[in-house]
């Protein structure tokens, strides 16, 4: 998100989600001119050489610190370790997904509903088996400071993020659900500092940090070691949510980032060498980020945030990042879109409003365009609208979501709850071009054109079909038809998620349809 304001307050504030203000009780970080006292050196467990050499890696010998501190020994490995296609049962892996799904952070939406928080895992459950999703993504339940408050006094598991429950709640078991998720790491320890106003790199306290990330990694990776649910099996983590806040701020330097990929990488892989690392959203520093890690194998993908206004809906980073990614040596890398968030109505500081229709039409376009650009995965903003984020009730954050939260998110109080027309939209989307449904082909004709038309190919028969629209006037669009005739469908539905169909037939095999702003699916017919 374009402002990371993380609010985590120890007595009982609400987790609110993307970012945030925070206040631990906890001593601030000696400052350069202190005194320091160097951390006790702990060797690394065998198994890290043992999974090194399983990687193709040489262990090279731990260097010292800007403080002066002994370093442990770095894996560097010389092959490329690529994100795996497949998921645990043999699936592709989702190109869709819905981020902060079962974080405590809708308490204001659980009041007005009558929920408590074990019942908003059960109807989040029953979302997700709806809309076929599987993947989601969190980014406030590994702070540092959140589970180790105090350095060296143990790790807190149960702590006001609820870091244990959350994650049990999504591995946990409920019919037609099969979820995975993307943790973010994060190294902020100050207090009463906003995350993007302190220091990020924890020099000085590089071991400590490499043993909270092993810790972590080991309690959540499904291997059957000191495991803290037999369900969960978390294979994606994240350095850092929104480095670029850091960066502009000038608490964190693009070596210093480089720096902490590795770091963390090498504690991740220790703990999991089947682990893939996704790398945080640096904004335009990922330009000088990339090279540094060039040829290094650190990384598996790399984290690019969108929130467009009005009807504004490519990414204007994704085609940037796979160039840039092929031009470093992490051609198998991909790129994620971690938070796609797309408003309804008149959020404050919004230019351009947008009725829950636009919302819908925005949201279809942006997904399928920005996924034949490049983007492998892409996780909407949210299933359910945030309340007063922030402290704001004209925050633009209160207006995502595809479920409103009443009068929270700009609808009537009689709609909290209701599926706005955006969920209706994510759900045929979803069922038409999900990577267990089809495969992506690509964008045809050229980028300048005003019609847009991506390709895809169902598995389960072979036949190709369309998504196509038109970005000025209503156009009539000529494709290549082998059946007799097929079926366009309107992918913006009304208010109760009923769809538009019509029966076209082609002539010659050629089909024609008229496409104008509306995203339509053209298909076969049978």
């Amino acid at each position: 998100m374009k402002k990371i304001i993380l609010g985590l307050v120890v007595l009982g504030l609400a987790m609110i989600g993307i970012g945030a203000f925070f206040i631990f009780q906890k001593p601030v970080p000696p400052e350069d001119n202190e005194t320091y006292q160097c951390p006790q050196y702990i060797p690394p467990a065998a198994s890290f050489y043992e999974n090194c050499q399983k990687q193709g890696g040489t262990v090279t010998p731990g260097e010292k610190s800007d403080k002066g501190c002994q370093m442990p020994p770095q894996c560097v490995l010389s092959s490329k370790t690529t994100i795996d296609n497949t998921s645990n049962d043999s699936h592709p892996t989702p190109a869709y997904g819905l981020f902060q799904l079962y974080g405590d952070e809708y308490q204001q939406f659980r009041a007005a509903m009558g929920f408590s928080l074990s019942d908003y895992w059960n109807f989040v459950d029953r979302h997700v088996a709806k809309l076929n999703i599987h993947f989601t993504r969190t980014n406030v339940l590994l702070i540092w400071a959140i589970v180790e408050p105090v350095l060296g006094d143990g790790y807190d598991w149960n702590n006001e993020a609820k870091t244990d429950s959350v994650i049990r709640a999504t591995y946990a078991p409920a019919p037609g659900k099969k979820m995975d998720m993307l943790l973010v790491l994060d190294p902020a320890r100050a207090k009463g500092t906003p995350v993007e106003f302190q220091k990020s790199y924890p020099y000085g306290r590089e071991a400590e940090w490499q043993t909270f990330v092993r810790a972590a990694v080991e309690r959540y990776d499904g291997d059957g070691v000191a495991d803290a649910d037999p369900y969960a099996r978390v294979k994606y983590w994240q350095v850092m949510n929104e480095p670029f806040g850091n960066l502009d701020t000038g608490n964190l330097t693009v070596d210093e980032y480089a720096k902490l990929v590795k770091l963390t990488a090498q504690a991740i892989r220790e703990a999991d060498p089947e682990a893939r690392i996704v790398l945080g959203d640096t904004q335009g520093n990922i330009k000088k980020i990339v090279p540094l890690l060039k040829d290094g194998d650190w990384f598996n993908a790399v984290d690019t945030h969108f929130y467009p206004e009005g009807e504004d809906y490519i990414s204007p980073a994704v085609g940037v990042l796979r160039q840039l990614l092929d031009a470093n040596g992490y051609a198998d890398a991909e790129v994620w879109m971690g938070e796609a968030g797309f408003y309804a109505h008149a959020p404050r500081g919004i230019v351009h409003s947008r009725t829950l229709t636009d919302q819908a039409r925005v949201m279809v376009k942006s997904l399928v365009i920005n996924r034949a650009l490049g983007a492998a995965r892409i996780l909407l903003v949210n299933l359910v609208s945030w309340s007063n984020f922030s402290g704001d009730p004209q925050n633009l954050f209160n207006f995502m979501g595809i479920i409103s939260s009443g009068m929270d998110s700009g609808d009537q109080s009689a709609d909290v709850g209701r599926e706005r027309i955006a969920y209706y939209a994510y759900k045929r989307l979803i069922a038409a071009t999900e990577t267990d449904k089809s495969e992506l082909i690509g964008p045809r004709g050229n980028p300048t054109d005003t019609v847009r038309v991506i390709e895809f190919r169902r598995r389960a028969d072979g036949q190709t079909f369309f998504i196509a629209w038109s970005d000025g006037a209503d156009s009539s669009l000529n494709l290549p038809w082998s059946a007799p005739k097929a079926i366009v469908t309107n992918m913006v539905p009304d208010a109760k998620g009923n769809f538009t169909e019509n029966t076209a037939t082609a002539t010659n095999g050629i089909l024609s349809v008229a496409v104008g702003q509306d995203p339509l699916l053209i298909e076969p017919k049978k």
